[in-house]
């Protein structure tokens, strides 16, 4: 086996017992994982809302067209 992976494989073990590793491992994908659970949860919570628009005219051709869409 090469030096080269014999030492990085030493330094990997011994990184692997520490917490500042973990965290740079898992941060990251929590931080995902919320942003997309905030998105989510911000999504969701402008779905359950309705849109009204008030159409102010005397010409019914020009509400019944604006109501269409």
């Amino acid at each position: 086996m090469n030096k080269l992976w014999v030492i990085a494989l030493n330094v990997f073990k011994k990184n692997v017992k520490s917490v500042p590793f973990w965290i740079n491992i898992f941060l990251p994908i929590m931080i995902g994982v919320g942003s997309y659970a905030f998105a989510a949860f911000m999504m969701n919570d402008t779905d359950q809302k309705s849109t009204c628009i008030a159409v102010i005219s005397e010409d019914r051709d020009f509400q019944n067209e604006c109501l269409k869409q």
